[in-house]
């Protein structure tokens, strides 16, 4: 696969007469760095005190076997929400993996295109240090840079489709949060519509992005979790 992009006629975009000025590219700053590296933060299973007073209140629970699950579910949603406010956007992916591209693009003409002193003194110093012939170093690394070249195009294309629609998004890991712990409170012999007003009360006070409505956060669970109607016995 890798050839076959190489051959795509990328050695004439390089030529110089067809080429455009090259343009500056944006260094990654400190910030950058950290966001592309981050794994999300501290798994934080804490509850809030109203939270605790509000589980203290129903006796129907078994209250440790309970608040252990929920610190568990609590500690996967805020590590996939920080992740996800630290992540980089599809826009922000394309647009590093074209810089990526570009600096491909000026590394192998500058390569081909070396000043004669330069590349005589180069030619030497190789020579002596590596044993080696500069020019074949140096066709060898074109090469290298036309694979990787291929290689993030093709990704940025396959990133490009992942753009999604306009407008709300869904929330993943909220939903499965909200999912698994109704999930959780009827396996504690709760019935269906006290599991979801408990809950919602519950997520509010964890500060959990749910509908402030309990119709609406009833509604969201059928939508989203295509659930059976909470409401009923």
């Amino acid at each position: 696969m890798l050839n076959q992009f190489a051959r795509l006629g990328w050695e004439n975009g390089l030529a110089p007469k067809q080429r455009k000025r090259a343009k500056a590219i944006r260094r990654l700053t400190p910030a950058d760095c950290k966001r592309l590296t981050s794994n999300g933060g501290v798994y934080d299973q804490s509850l809030t005190p109203d939270a605790d007073s509000l589980l203290s209140r129903h006796s129907g629970l078994n209250h440790s076997d309970f608040r252990e699950a929920l610190g568990l579910e609590l500690g996967r949603y805020r590590f996939a929400a920080n992740m996800k406010a630290g992540a980089f956007s599809v826009s922000e992916h394309r647009r590093m993996l074209g810089e990526i591209v570009e600096l491909t693009d000026e590394l192998a003409l500058r390569l081909c295109h070396l000043p004669l002193n330069a590349e005589a003194y180069s030619t030497e110093l190789w020579r002596q240090s590596q044993g080696q012939s500069f020019d074949a170093f140096c066709s060898e690394m074109r090469s290298d840079l036309w694979k990787l070249r291929a290689v993030f195009s093709f990704v940025e294309k396959k990133i490009a489709k992942h753009g999604g629609r306009a407008g709300r998004k869904r929330d993943r890991a909220r939903d499965t949060l909200v999912n698994d712990l109704l999930k959780l409170l009827k396996k504690q012999g709760m019935k269906k519509a006290q599991a979801c007003e408990l809950l919602h009360e519950l997520l509010l006070t964890l500060s959990v992005p749910v509908p402030s409505d309990l119709d609406d956060f009833k509604k969201m669970t059928m939508r989203r979790e295509k659930l059976e109607p909470i409401g009923g016995n």
